[in-house]
């Protein structure tokens, strides 16, 4: 799943009074970022699977678990979004997607969403 994160630049030289949103290019994370995060966090990745769950068995389990159903409506959705105007107009350059994703994990960790 992708989230948006907004970026607001009023003071920005082409960006007085606008709001950008960066969005990350893949819909969802690969095995290549689950590797990632199991290199990188150790023992905090050890619940982070490595395989990922058809889009049929999702749909069965949603049947038996409410919290499933609502992925429901992102299977199968691609969403391919840049954030090239957001480097273009404020010359912002995100950093890697394997650090924004491994600092991700970590402030969920801290934070007690995941453990």
């Amino acid at each position: 799943m992708t989230l948006p994160t907004c970026i607001c630049a009023p003071d920005g030289p082409g960006g007085e009074g606008r709001a950008l949103h960066r969005r990350a290019r893949r819909s969802h994370v690969d095995a290549r970022y689950r590797r990632v995060l199991k290199a990188r966090l150790g023992d905090a990745a050890k619940k982070v699977p490595t395989r990922r769950l058809p889009n049929w068995l999702v749909r069965l389990v949603a049947l038996f678990d409410p919290s499933m159903k609502q992925l429901l409506p992102l299977l199968g959705n691609i969403r391919n979004a840049t954030s090239a105007k957001a480097e273009r107009v404020l010359g912002w350059k995100p950093r890697p997607r394997e650090d924004a994703i491994v600092a991700t994990a970590k402030s969920l960790v801290k934070f007690g969403i995941v453990s």
